[in-house]
């Protein structure tokens, strides 16, 4: 895209998009966004505190809502649990916000299987039915200086998320499961809505994923931030490089949950055998993203871990938009820049410590 586009893209025809680089960025551009809405703000987020920004954002809101603005908040009540017990949610709610708790989290229920799975992991935002967001950012200070990655669209994948965010409203108002539609291809150069659920017949996102990557004849570019996929999508992954893809995998030196860093690092060796290249990212990195082919690519809230594939509701943009997939190609070379490529040489050196950790992790791997 070029730079008047991204300026106007409030205004500029279907299929135009921007990416937000960090947490700041994307509070920025979504804050933007929300200050110039006039009938509707629907959002949805797994994190969201009640700290500096979560107020400033909850102010807004409030504000948005008294000047008759359709204000509609969908929260996980695990992930901003601190949220939803603060004055903050009580001011926001009198000010005619609808504040609406996913997935309650109270005493009566804390041995329910469902509290400590089948989170709302989706970060969406739609203004006016016009604009969109999505990707892995969440609201709350301690995402400060995080390298993620947010995009606004705009177009007809719009309309999607709106009926999306619909039925997850209505998931959590009812506390019954309501089936997503299956997610279809716009066609070539557009953008499509891709959802996971944590029932058998609606994980489309993984399902989608590890289609493209057996399929995959050139190159594959991974980006995430919690590196413990399934043994089949281990397998596509290993067997792509086997086969001549060039397959490319950025992770965080360090992650903000440090025994998912060791359950990670149980599948090193055996990545790195296949003929996969590593990077490990300097600071914290929270992006997540796939492109195939450099054409095929995917962004959104989805981990490569066992929880976003198959126990949390998520959500992620597909799209077969060449300029899309460059797009994120461009900012893997800038962020490898940032980064150390681990070898298989550096890998056999490290310590007896780190191969006993990571060896006690590996049955627990599916669960983490």
């Amino acid at each position: 895209m070029d730079d008047e586009n991204t300026k106007n893209a409030f205004k500029y025809p279907p299929r135009s998009w921007r990416f937000y680089i960090s947490s700041e960025e994307a509070w920025d551009g979504m804050f933007e966004a929300c200050e110039k809405a006039e009938v509707s703000i629907d959002f949805e987020q797994f994190i969201f505190l009640p700290d500096q920004i979560g107020t400033k954002f909850a102010d807004l809101f409030a504000r948005k809502a008294s000047m008759g603005v359709k204000v509609r908040l969908l929260i996980d009540a695990g992930g901003s649990f601190a949220f939803f017990n603060s004055a903050l949610a009580r001011r926001i709610r009198s000010a005619g916000v609808e504040l609406v708790c996913f997935n309650k989290i109270s005493p009566g229920r804390i041995h329910n299987f469902r509290i400590w799975f089948f989170r709302d992991h989706r970060k969406i935002l739609i203004i006016d039915g016009k604009v969109c967001f999505i990707g892995g950012v969440g609201v709350g200070d301690l995402l400060s200086g995080w390298r993620d990655t947010h995009a606004m669209l705009t177009g007809e994948i719009v309309s999607e998320m709106s009926r999306s965010f619909d039925i997850m409203m209505k998931i959590a108002s009812s506390e019954k499961f309501i089936p997503f539609p299956r997610p279809r291809d716009s066609g070539i150069g557009n953008f499509s809505l891709y959802t996971s659920a944590p029932r058998a017949r609606q994980r489309f996102i993984y399902g989608k994923i590890l289609s493209m990557i057996k399929s995959a004849e050139k190159s594959i570019y991974v980006t995430t931030p919690y590196f413990l996929p399934d043994i089949r999508l281990f397998h596509a992954l290993t067997r792509a490089a086997k086969r001549k893809v060039d397959v490319f995998l950025l992770l965080p030196s360090r992650s903000d949950h440090p025994y998912v860093d060791w359950g990670s690092r149980s599948f090193f060796h055996k990545t790195l055998r296949s003929g996969i290249k590593i990077w490990q990212y300097s600071s914290m990195l929270h992006t997540k993203s796939i492109v195939v082919d450099n054409v095929w690519s995917t962004m959104g809230s989805t981990n490569m871990d066992n929880y976003s594939m198959f126990f949390n509701y998520e959500a992620n943009i597909v799209s077969t938009n060449e300029n899309f997939a460059r797009d994120l190609i461009n900012q893997f070379q800038k962020d490898i820049a940032n980064a150390r490529e681990l070898t298989i040489e550096d890998w056999k050196k490290r310590s007896m410590v780190d191969k006993i950790l990571e060896f006690i992790l590996v049955p627990f791997v599916r669960f983490l």
